[in-house]
């Protein structure tokens, strides 16, 4: 099965901080999984055709898009969503107004095809093989405590499938 979504891809040096900050979670005995490359997903479409995505290239390629510009999103703490009663991802709350925004022009664009899920801005950092303990999220949370912001300068409509991410196109913002 593939997934396809719209998502916005950090700056490189950010990108960088986080995979750094990445590579001490493996020290955890959780087994994680990083999907890369990292992503805040902004708009997930539950079924993929070629009218969708024509009509999403159509919108990525619009040179008067409402939010031109580089895009930044405070951080708020390391949180997780849970799946069959135990942790699924860890993930880093973010707070942008622009975030919100860019989620709403996407619901208008593609009134009939929108996922109905509540919309939490993130960027998901891993998925872990079992719940973590307390002492471990602490770790997970200091690991990470010194990103206060994370820049954003592109746009990706992407799939996933069992072979990865791949891109279908990608976009300054």
């Amino acid at each position: 099965m593939e997934n396809t979504f719209l998502c916005l891809l950090p700056y490189k040096e950010d990108s960088m901080k986080l995979y750094e900050r990445l590579s001490e979670v493996f020290f955890l005995n959780a087994f994680p999984v990083v999907k890369l490359p990292l992503h805040v997903t902004l708009f997930y479409f539950p079924a993929s055709t070629n009218v969708i995505n024509q009509k999403i290239i159509r919108w990525l390629d619009r040179p008067n898009r409402k939010y031109n510009g580089a895009l930044i999103a405070n951080t708020e703490k390391i949180a997780s969503f849970a799946k069959n009663g135990r942790d699924f991802v860890y993930y880093l709350l973010l707070k942008s107004k622009k975030i919100f925004d860019f989620n709403h022009e996407l619901h208008q664009v593609c009134k009939n095809n929108a996922d109905q899920s509540p919309f939490i801005p993130h960027l998901s950092l891993f998925y872990p093989q079992r719940n973590l303990n307390k002492k471990e999220i602490k770790n997970v949370q200091k690991l990470f405590q010194d990103i206060k912001s994370i820049s954003f300068d592109r746009i990706a409509f992407a799939r996933e499938n069992a072979g990865g991410i791949s891109y279908i196109s990608v976009c300054k913002i």
